[in-house]
Order: C-alpha cells, then structure tokens, then sequence
C-alpha cells in the first residue's frame, strides 16, 4: 500500500469527510413495531434463493396444479419448444433491522459451469423495507393473514396449500396481471417467507391451452420468464457485525478507488502480459438508515481510445455486517489467525477466510470456485485499502481487477 493510502486509511476522519423456513421469532430492540421480527431478519441473516432467467419460444402455458400462473381458472406451468437463459442463485444479507426499517444487501450469482456448480458473482442491488415487508422477499404474516381471496381486475389473492419443492405449505398467492405481463409471488403463511416468485413479460407467440389440452389462443413470439424459489436462511458470522459504522462513514461521503481491468493468460506460454484497461469505481453515501448506508456505486472501464468510457451505475448497501465491505473493525482483525474461515455458503460454494498480513495490509479472500476477490485492509483503521478481483475467462485464463484507494470527496 502506498505511503498516501496509509496515511489517509489511517486517519480518524479522511479529509474532506461530510461521507433456512424460520419461523422462530427474535425480540429486537427498538420500536414496539419491530419487537415481533422473525430470527431470519437480524442483522447478519442471509437469505438464499435459486434464480433464473430465460427467454422462451415456441411457449404454452400446461395445466399443473404445481404451477404458478394461473390461466383458465387452474394453475399452469411455462413449457417451450426451444430457448436460452440462465440460472444461478440470489442472495440478501441483512444489514439493518431496526424501527428505522430493513436494509437488505441483494446479491446475485450466475451458476458458470452447471457439472461443477460454478456460481461467480454477476449483480448487486438493494431491498429496502420495514416491519411489514422486504418486498419481494418477505411479507409480514399479519399482513398475509389480513389478504381476503378475490380478483380487483389487476390483482388476485389465493389462500390455501400448496405443494412447492416438495414440502406442503399453507401459502398465501398473490398474482398481478396486464395485457402483455404476469407476475406470481407465493408466501409461506407461518413466516412471511418468499417460497416461490416468478415474472412473465409474454410478446405475440404465446400458446394458451384449456384442461384437455386444446389450444385457447396462440400468437407469434416468446416469452421472458425469471423465478425464484425459496433455499433457506442461516446466520452469517461476521466478526465485526455488531460495530457501529466508522465516523467517516456519513451521507454525503463518496471514496474512490482507480486501478486496472486485465487478462491473464493461462500458462503464459512466455508471453508478456496484456495492457489492462483503465478503471475507477466510486461509492457514493446519500442516507443512512438504522445500521446501515444507502447509496450506489459508479464503475468505469476505458474503452477504445477517443471513446468515452463504459459506465455502470448500481444501488449499494453499505454496513458492518457485510462480509466483503469497505471496513473492518481493527481489533477484531487483529484477534484472526492466518488461514482462519470465517465464512462456508453451502450454496455457492464461497469460502471466506484470513489471509494474514501481507505488505503491511491485513487480507480477507472470499474463494469460489471459479473466481476469487482479495479485500486488504489497513490494520489500523480498518479502510479498505487494495482489492484484486480474478475471475476465470473462457479461453484466456482470468479477467483481474485491480483497484486501489485514491482519495475521498
């Protein structure tokens, strides 16, 4: 780390610094209106769903009584002549839960290499709610229980079991409609829980059949289709997920960091190594709530020269109990041992774990099995100083990037 970077993550105040189902129930502090959250919502839960995406031609809607679209007055599932997608998994960690509201860490894993169960990191966002809801993760079961069974022209409610992954559950169905779109969510009565959810844009194409299997009506087109079905919950041990967010962790704050995007070729061959493209990311504080700080993040890559570059703007949720975040707390750093596992996800396979101290840095690496992130912290402050992302690169090797500390605003 360079000398500049030591100075500044060390410093008290950087300059310039304005910056599984449960259904136990945990009482948390604060309001009156919080003290009946389920365990699965602290601070440090993570919740687990499996994800997909695809876009389907040649569809029709299959009566099933397992299905999640209903259509002729029966439930049906989505069958395809032929399509493409992908599937993968999605991930929310909780990083506040208090009167304030719930701040949830949404994370999302594209499944690379189905054999192996490859899963690398392919989105983040955010979910925001309050006690009666982290839409559309989790519904307040007092809210459920209040839901009467009926159609308002847009919107139908459904009560009663249903069959999902193999376990029967009391649920509670909520389907919204349009002309041309569908969307499904199905709730765990007891827990509030997410089981089944599913999106539905249909263009001209889409074939409709009745009981019998005749056709009720069909077009030209596809559909695009996303779901996402109920994993688990587990609690997340994140040695410093009970501290308080540093003082120069304030709305207004935005850290930078620069470095490089690059190949690295497998083997090498003798070869030297490829230029790396120029990039910056930005985070960027704008409120706080509870626990936790809202705000987004901005990441450029050069592009060819005379070309702006390309840019992403993402939601982000900042807080001390995400695993992989812009601070850590210095004596809880101190107490780790070099090799240390701090963290097993049973479903993507990511092991987090203490690297030691490297270069002055303490290191925390978070392994998959197809790509690896290098987070290096200034011991002394706990400021996230250099991180190394690598990424395994179909026929090259490994896309890493390469990002250091440069400054606040």
């Amino acid at each position: 780390m360079s000398r500049t970077a030591r100075r500044i993550a060390g410093a008290p105040r950087p300059d310039r610094l304005v910056l599984h189902v449960v259904v136990a129930f945990l009482a948390l502090s604060g309001a009156p209106a919080f003290a009946q959250l389920p365990a699965f919502l602290q601070v440090g839960s993570r919740l687990t769903w499996d994800a997909g995406g695809s876009s389907l031609s040649g569809s029709r809607f299959v009566p099933d009584p397992n299905g999640w679209v209903w259509q002729n007055d029966q439930w049906n599932r989505v069958e395809a002549t032929y399509g493409g997608g992908g599937v993968g998994l999605v991930q929310v960690d909780i990083l506040a839960a208090g009167a304030e509201g719930l701040v949830g860490d949404v994370r999302s894993y594209l499944n690379t290499d189905l054999q192996s169960g490859s899963y690398a990191l392919s989105g983040v966002d955010v979910a925001v709610g309050d006690a009666g809801s982290l839409s559309p993760y989790w519904m307040a079961p007092a809210r459920l229980a209040a839901m009467q069974p009926g159609f308002d022209g847009m919107t139908r409610v459904w009560r009663g079991p249903r069959l999902i992954n193999g376990t029967q559950f009391d649920t509670v169905s909520i389907a919204t409609m349009s002309q041309a779109s569908y969307s499904s969510n199905t709730y765990d009565v007891a827990s509030g829980l997410l089981l089944f959810g599913g999106n539905m844009d249909a263009q001209p194409g889409v074939m409709a059949t009745d009981p019998n299997g005749t056709v009720v009506f069909q077009n030209q087109g596809a559909i695009s289709y996303s779901h996402l079905l109920f994993l688990g919950t587990r609690q997340l041990q994140v040695p410093w997920a009970d501290r308080p967010a540093p003082d120069w962790a304030a709305p207004g704050v935005t850290i930078l960091y620069q470095g490089q995007s690059r190949a690295e070729i497998a083997g090498g061959g003798g070869l030297p190594p490829l230029p790396g493209s120029a990039m910056t990311i930005s985070y960027v504080f704008t409120h706080r709530l509870g626990r936790a700080l809202l705000g987004y993040q901005v990441s450029q890559l050069a592009t060819t020269q005379g070309l702006p570059p390309d840019q992403v703007k993402l939601n982000r949720a900042f807080g001390s109990a995400a695993i992989d975040g812009l601070w850590a707390a210095p004596d809880a750093l101190a107490r780790l041992q070099a090799g240390q596992v701090l963290d097993q996800d049973p479903f993507t396979g990511i092991r987090v774990y203490f690297g030691g101290v490297q270069n002055g840095a303490a290191l925390v690496v978070y392994e998959g099995r197809g790509d690896a992130l290098e987070n290096y912290y200034d011991p002394s402050s706990g400021f996230l100083v250099f991180t190394r992302y690598r990424k395994q690169a179909a026929n090259v090797g490994f896309q890493v990037n390469e990002l250091w500390y440069t400054g606040t605003q």
